[in-house]
């Protein structure tokens, strides 16, 4: 898949572009792109993605719009998705386009599209004045066609990063995990600890957790290690004080992995977060802590057997 930064060298191949912020790829947004990328296959169109940073696009709530995964991944899920080229626009070039001047020289000129596909909250242009129906009303005019996806609810609820981000925040990973369509997960470097999780008897793989995404609810959760294609059980602690060689306040992410004797330092693991489990305590001595750290790891095996 190419990425482009710039929307002066994007492909002007007559396109289907889905069009979006897209933030955490969840089901209603896999829609979207699932819409396009099919639109593309039968009407042999390019599959084309134009979304925003978020952070960038309102930066007066820049603090509470932390991604729900890092921008990497969620680039690693359009292209699976199917999706040839992805644009992700510095905002001088869009900023001030009104929404009129937005689908001319964006979307019509740049992307040569035949098909624009969104959801049905779809705003664009100068402040964000543009919607659905003005897209449907210059679509002969610009000779597009137009798909609007439908909000899709789950259990009675929208489902939406909004909500996704809150349920991250409360540690419902059951709940995140239904609303995205995949399992939340970390896929961050190993990094070099004190080993004391080893000392204890449960040696931990140590992994930063990135400071621009929402950070989970500190504590215990069962969870799910992915190593050169295999799938192992595992426990996982969130917290700021993990078993690595640090002073600062980052989040860290420590996991136990069930029967596993790898050297996975400096390797890039994939953890999925399925159910939490417990939230973080003191302990008066280390037989406490080692006791609660079996309770931990049978309730985490007794729920990954759900999952595998």
């Amino acid at each position: 898949m190419d990425i482009f930064y710039d929307i002066r060298n994007v492909s002007s191949e007559p396109s289907v572009i889905a069009v979006g912020f897209f933030d955490g790829v969840h089901i209603g947004h896999i829609s979207v792109i699932k819409k396009a990328v099919e639109i593309g296959k039968k009407k042999k169109l390019y599959p084309s993605l134009f979304t925003f940073r978020m952070d960038k696009f309102f930066p007066e709530k820049k603090k509470g719009m932390k991604r729900i995964i890092p921008v990497c991944k969620k680039l690693d899920i359009f292209k699976n998705l199917g999706i040839k080229q992805t644009f992700i626009p510095c905002l001088d070039d869009i900023t001030d386009l009104s929404p009129i001047e937005f689908i001319e020289n964006v979307l019509i000129n740049k992307f040569n599209a035949k098909s624009i596909i969104c959801g049905e909250d779809f705003r664009f242009g100068k402040f964000a004045k543009g919607d659905v129906d003005l897209l449907k009303s210059v679509s002969k005019k610009y000779n597009f066609e137009v798909y609007i996806i439908k909000n899709v609810d789950l259990l009675g609820k929208k489902v939406s990063s909004t909500n996704i981000r809150k349920q991250i925040l409360l540690g419902d990973f059951k709940e995140v995990n239904r609303y995205l369509g995949y399992r939340y997960f970390i896929e961050e470097e190993i990094l070099v600890g004190r080993k004391l999780g080893r000392q204890l008897g449960f040696p931990t793989i140590n992994q930063l957790i990135p400071d621009d995404i929402v950070h989970p609810k500190y504590g215990i959760y069962a969870s799910i290690t992915y190593f050169e294609k295999k799938v192992y059980k595992s426990v996982s602690h969130i917290g700021i004080k993990p078993s690595v060689e640090t002073t600062s306040k980052k989040i860290f992410l420590e996991t136990n992995i069930f029967n596993f004797d790898k050297n996975v330092y400096n390797k890039i693991l994939k953890v999925e977060l399925l159910e939490f489990i417990g939230d973080e305590e003191k302990f008066s001595s280390i037989d406490d802590l080692k006791k609660q750290i079996e309770l931990y790891a049978k309730k985490a095996d007794e729920i990954c057997d759900n999952y595998i």
